[in-house]
């Protein structure tokens, strides 16, 4: 596959290898912003051909991200991280052009939009669950957020799940 000259970028996170190594593999030059903090971590990864660093990843829309991103005709490739670390708004404002619809990621970020998107779709989904009172039996309880699948946990009654999140919150 011709790659045209193409960059494929995305955050330094939990979904990046995943989608780096699948890009050079299908010949595009990659590019990963990637935060001070894990420079580390990624910079032995040899399908990684260039790396932005930043303090944060909201500065994705900021002018030196930008026009580096711009000079690579760079297409950035969401996931949950960009969601959880910037606002819907910021997002939708992101000039550098994004792998999907950006628009739809305001209801990937908010979860009763969300649940409302897969029940117009005619998709079948768990009941949502209001209170820790209404708990008759065994369910699954996930934290709001991304947080790379930490937050899930089975619980069959109210004061099993108030355990839960006390145990969250003593690890967060």
């Amino acid at each position: 596959m011709a790659s045209r000259g193409i960059t494929i970028a995305t955050l330094g996170s939990h979904c990046a290898l995943q989608v780096l190594k699948g890009a050079k593999d299908e010949g595009f030059k990659t590019l990963l912003v990637c935060e001070k903090k894990r420079v580390g971590l990624y910079e032995r990864f040899g399908f990684i051909d260039e790396m932005i660093v930043v303090d944060k990843f909201s500065e994705v829309d900021g002018d030196r991200c930008r026009n580096a991103l711009k000079k690579k005709n760079a297409i950035i490739i969401p996931h949950g991280t960009l969601i959880s670390q910037m606002p819907s708004n910021d997002i939708e404002k992101i000039q550098t052009p994004i792998f999907g619809n950006k628009w739809i990621l305001r209801w990937e970020a908010d979860r009763e939009m969300k649940q409302r998107l897969m029940e117009e779709a005619g998709l079948k989904t768990p009941k949502p669950v209001k209170s820790k009172d209404d708990i008759a039996g065994l369910c699954i309880v996930k934290l709001h957020g991304a947080a790379g699948g930490r937050g899930t946990t089975s619980r069959g009654t109210g004061r099993a799940l108030k355990r839960a999140r006390q145990g969250w919150s003593s690890r967060a």
